[in-house]
C-alpha cells in the first residue's frame, strides 16, 4: 500500500484523449495501472499513470516534480470537489489487494 497526499485534480491528455486525473505526490513510490483507491465515496481503479506538472514547468522536469497523475475513468464529478480533495491523504492499494 502507498499512502500519499492528493495535490489536485487535473484535466489533461492521456494517450491523446482528454482525461481527468487525481494528481498525487509520489513520495518515492509510483503506483501502477490496476492499483485501487477509495475517494469521494467510491472505489477507483487506476487505468494509467503519468507525470504531471504545473503549467509553468518545463516538460523535461515533470518527472522531477514528484507529481504523478492517476488516470481514472468517469471522474468528471471529482472536478467539482477538487478544492475539498486537495491535501487529503490517499491510500493506494496494488491491483491484487482488496480495499
Amino acid at each position: 500500500m502507498i499512502e500519499t497526499t492528493i495535490s489536485h485534480i487535473a484535466v489533461g491528455l492521456y494517450a491523446g484523449e482528454p482525461t481527468i486525473a487525481v494528481v498525487i505526490r509520489a513520495n518515492g513510490e509510483r503506483p501502477r495501472a490496476g492499483a485501487r483507491f477509495h475517494l469521494a465515496g467510491r472505489d477507483w481503479q487506476v487505468r494509467g499513470v503519468g507525470n504531471s506538472r504545473p503549467y509553468d514547468e518545463n516538460p523535461d522536469e515533470a518527472a522531477e516534480s514528484g507529481l504523478v497523475a492517476l488516470i481514472v475513468d468517469d471522474a468528471e464529478g471529482l472536478l467539482e470537489q477538487q478544492q475539498a480533495l486537495a491535501g487529503q491523504t490517499l491510500q493506494i492499494h496494488p491491483a491484487q489487494q482488496l480495499l
